[in-house]
């Protein structure tokens, strides 16, 4: 949600789960890789129930790994006293801290490090808050007085130029999923064996997402330095 000024109380700076790679992954640990296995290994649910005590310790390390995921899904509501870090998934965590016990704040990459005045830190990570988000919670805490070291510079994060960069990289992942997905559908209508077709998603994922990884971090999604080698 956008701040504004004399209309801040209470503000919730949310985001959307299931539009980030920490709650899409957290969601598919106990949806949709259950069902993967189940429809890929072709047994039936009676099968699988003669073997259900193998299936306990399977779904307990899915579900910490759902926990784990969780852990960075963090998102905050502030008021006139304090700031309130709840979680999307864990409903039962709860972190309130009062604004006057806030010496100074660290802003990076979805990333909040609060300096408390007692010497302790806290680090929220909020991975489902999008930059404009994270502009108005930095504007909010100015309001109240808080010191804010800002290393991702979010009123540049949200020009029109950031904003085609990320489109860029969303792109990326659309055509990863696109191929991987047509890949798939070939090999199911080629009626291949079962292992082949969970290979085939398995690797086109991992690879993927190493080939979208440097191409990332070696400036393919860079449209910045582009625009100014173009002649004037």
């Amino acid at each position: 949600m956008e701040y504004t000024p004399g209309h801040d109380i209470p503000c919730v700076y949310k985001g959307n789960q299931f539009a980030c790679a920490s709650g899409l992954g957290a969601w598919s640990c106990i949806t949709v890789i259950p069902a993967a296995v189940f429809i890929l290994s072709g047994r039936s649910v009676a099968e699988f129930a003669e073997v259900g005590m193998l299936l306990v310790p399977a779904t307990a390390m899915l579900l910490v790994f759902f926990g784990l995921a969780s852990l960075t899904l963090w998102y905050f509501e502030a008021d006139a006293d304090q700031l309130v870090v709840r979680n999307h998934n864990l409903l039962f965590l709860k972190r309130a801290i009062l604004w006057e016990e806030i010496s100074r704040v660290v802003l990076d990459n979805n990333r909040a490090e609060l300096l408390l005045k007692n010497g302790s830190r806290k680090v929220i990570r909020a991975e489902s808050l999008k930059d404009k988000d994270w502009l108005a919670l930095k504007q909010h805490m100015l309001r109240q007085g808080i010191t804010i070291q800002d290393e991702v510079d979010y009123e540049q994060a949200v020009t029109p130029q950031a904003r085609k960069d990320s489109r860029r990289l969303n792109r990326g992942f659309v055509m990863l999923f696109a191929v991987i997905g047509g890949g798939a559908a070939f090999l199911i209508n080629r009626e291949v064996a079962r292992w082949i077709l969970a290979l085939w998603v398995v690797l086109g994922f991992v690879v993927g997402l190493v080939v979208l990884f440097f191409w990332y971090m070696m400036g393919g999604n860079d449209d910045t330095k582009n625009n100014e080698d173009k002649p004037q």
